[in-house]
């Protein structure tokens, strides 16, 4: 039983906004031209909440 709620057990990612921003930034940086000044969304980045 204890295996079994560790395989399902909702694995969450701790997220903060300085590692939203530095996460935002590596993508722009991968193409400057066409990355700046997009959503994360439209990067295909989740949303920060």
């Amino acid at each position: 039983y204890t295996q079994l709620v560790k395989d399902f057990w909702k694995r969450y990612d701790i997220f903060t906004q300085e590692d939203a921003d530095k996460e935002y930034n590596n993508k722009v940086a991968e193409n400057p031209e066409k990355n700046r000044g997009k959503s994360r969304a439209e990067l295909g980045l989740r949303d920060f909440t």
